[in-house]
């Protein structure tokens, strides 16, 4: 399993993305305050029957056989590298890594950087569960 940038607390990204200047620029985040923000979340969960609070990526991360490389920017401003340090300590089986130079954005397009290596993670992926992952391998 390979995961790209992946989201360890789910209501902590929504709460800081309009302070990104990702998706409008950054001024605009001063008309979502934290207030604004709860309310949107508290609708999303109300529309959906959820509550993102209580999502938890690492469950999953620590439930899966599956060796799991788990893959962020080095400059990625809303997935922090102790968030994802966190979620690789759930597993054994978990490989955290850290492309330099690379936002969370960015990363996704960078496939010339990323294929090679995670191409060559997953051919060394041992066939048996019991078996140990492989390292990252640059």
């Amino acid at each position: 399993m390979v995961a790209l940038e992946p989201y360890v607390h789910p209501v902590d990204v929504i709460e800081h993305a309009p302070a990104t200047g990702w998706f409008a620029p950054k001024w605009w985040s001063r008309f979502f305050p934290p207030r604004t923000m709860h309310k949107a979340i508290a609708r999303v969960d109300a529309n959906l029957g959820i509550d993102l609070a209580s999502i938890d990526p690492g469950d999953a991360v620590a439930a899966s056989k599956a060796c799991t490389l788990l893959v962020r920017g080095s400059d990625d401003t809303l997935i922090s590298t102790k968030a994802m340090s966190d979620l690789a300590a759930r597993s054994q089986r978990a490989r955290y890594v850290e492309i330099p130079d690379e936002g969370h954005v960015t990363l996704f397009f960078r496939s010339d950087r990323l294929f090679p290596p995670i191409l060559g993670w997953m051919q060394r992926v041992p066939d048996q569960a019991s078996a140990a992952c492989p390292t990252w391998n640059r």
